[in-house]
């Protein structure tokens, strides 16, 4: 995919051998937002940690994690973590996040559609589902072009220096051919 500023951006499957490169992502990444779940020099892994992590998205049935590269360098991660209980298999959780200098530019559009194009393609995911803090329009715009709607409110969600900020449940009910029993 093209960038605004004539880039090229590369979505690929995470791989292993793309451990430290994550660790180092994620590491720079916190310093730009705090609309993510984890802060600043928060993050406990290790690069065998993080290599058996990736290892257990790729082995997953119905999960998938993507990284987005523009000349090599990680500027984009985005994942489905698929619920491994049976009972709650059909549905996982998107999780995205992009470098600060590269927002704009479309690379959000496009993980998601890398996304919800895995998810349709997953004979398991039926659901999909986020949790995105109210005061963050820019990605509420994005979910709501894939077409996910407001599910809940909730409120408190998030303590960031001692101030709380509440958040939306979105989901997306992906189009399939599937089957519901109703109890009556």
């Amino acid at each position: 995919m093209k960038l605004k500023d004539g880039f090229t951006l590369t979505i690929d499957h995470a791989q292993e051998a793309d451990a430290t490169a994550i660790l180092e992502y994620l590491n720079v990444v916190s310093t730009e937002t705090d609309q993510l779940i984890f802060e600043e020099g928060t993050i406990p892994f290790t690069k065998t940690t993080e290599a058996a992590f990736i290892r257990s998205m790729k082995e997953s049935p119905n999960s998938v994690l993507y990284t987005g590269k523009v000349n090599g360098r990680i500027v984009a991660v985005a994942s489905i973590q698929g619920y491994r209980r049976k009972k709650m298999q059909h549905r996982g959780v998107i999780g995205i996040s992009i470098r600060k200098p590269y927002w704009n530019q479309g690379i959000g559009t496009a993980m998601m559609r890398a996304l919800v194009e895995y998810a349709k393609d997953n004979p398991l995911l039926e659901i999909l589902e986020l949790t995105v803090r109210k005061d963050n329009p820019h990605a509420i715009k994005l979910y709501r072009n894939f077409d996910f709607s407001i599910t809940a409110t909730y409120e408190r969600c998030y303590k960031i220096k001692n101030q709380y900020y509440d958040a939306y449940f979105m989901t997306l009910h992906l189009e399939k051919n599937t089957t519901q029993k109703d109890k009556g």
